[in-house]
């Protein structure tokens, strides 16, 4: 496996404008909020946004998750259930995703 040359293939996709190379680029650059750089993290926020605003479901998926942990961002409780709601219909995630996102759905609607 070559990270860096997964990342620039990537890179080379999303800045072309393709949803799937923004959300890969978001998904490697968000790691967790105390892994990833400040840079790491708004460069991921807005790969994931322009991933999520073409309605890629990963794209969903990972801004829903950016606000939801505030990585890099406020907390958008709002936004969250929005983005999960929008992901689980899609369709198209693994089932720990999905649990996951109907578990914080749950609670951020108690």
């Amino acid at each position: 496996l070559n990270h860096v040359k997964a990342m620039q293939l990537f890179r080379a996709a999303a800045d072309r404008g393709d949803a799937r190379g923004q959300a890969m680029i978001a998904l490697c650059l968000l790691k967790t909020a105390s892994e990833a750089l400040e840079d790491d993290l708004k460069t991921g926020f807005r790969y994931a946004k322009l991933s999520s605003d073409q309605g890629y479901t990963l794209g969903h998926f990972l801004l829903g998750k950016v606000y939801y942990f505030g990585m890099g961002v406020e907390q958008r409780p709002d936004e969250v259930i929005r983005l999960f709601t929008i992901a689980i219909a899609s369709g198209g995630l693994p089932e720990r995703n999905n649990s996951f996102m109907r578990e914080v759905i749950a609670e951020l609607s108690a």
